[in-house]
């Protein structure tokens, strides 16, 4: 994964877009299809088509395989497609073309309970405000979840052809 950031040439008037590469991430083994950013600004999280999720620095670019003792994490059968992390950065939600959500905890890097099962393949995921419940889209449903007692609380269904965006 490259960094990018926009340049000028002068700075009386704005030229074509043109950017510099400022870092490079690398160590997924196939395309990068999610990412987020910790609370804290200075970490990152990639889900990729290689079913796992990776934590980066911002600061150099560099793998924070030191957290994850045995290297990336690899909880997913399929594509990680969806990432989000709790407003108080204790929890990674992870979402799979698996059908799945996984928890996972950023002190130990350990998955939190069994996966939650979606029944459809999970495109986006999105903690509460308050961290209490999770968001899942599915590529048919939109369900909530309650984290606590790891319960879906509803599910809509009416999006037949749900497309990402």
């Amino acid at each position: 994964m490259s960094v990018i950031q926009p340049s000028m040439k002068d700075d009386k008037k704005l030229t074509a877009p043109q950017r510099e590469l400022v870092k490079t991430f690398e160590g997924h083994e196939d395309k990068i299809i999610s990412i987020t950013t910790f609370p804290d600004g200075k970490r990152i999280a990639t889900g990729s088509v290689d079913k796992t999720i990776r934590i980066w620095r911002v600061e150099d670019g560099r793998e924070m395989r030191k957290w994850v003792v045995a290297g990336p994490l690899d909880g997913h059968t399929n594509a990680v497609l969806a990432l989000d992390i709790s407003p108080d950065g204790s929890i990674l939600a992870s979402g799979s073309y698996d059908r799945t959500v996984n928890l996972w905890d950023t002190t130990t890097w350990q998955r939190k309970g069994d996966p939650l099962k979606c029944e459809a393949h999970v495109i986006r995921v999105r903690f509460s405000p308050t961290g209490q419940l999770l968001g899942v889209g599915t590529d048919i449903h939109i369900q909530i979840w309650d984290l606590e007692r790891r319960e879906r609380l509803v599910q809509f269904k009416g999006h037949t052809e749900f497309d990402g965006s």
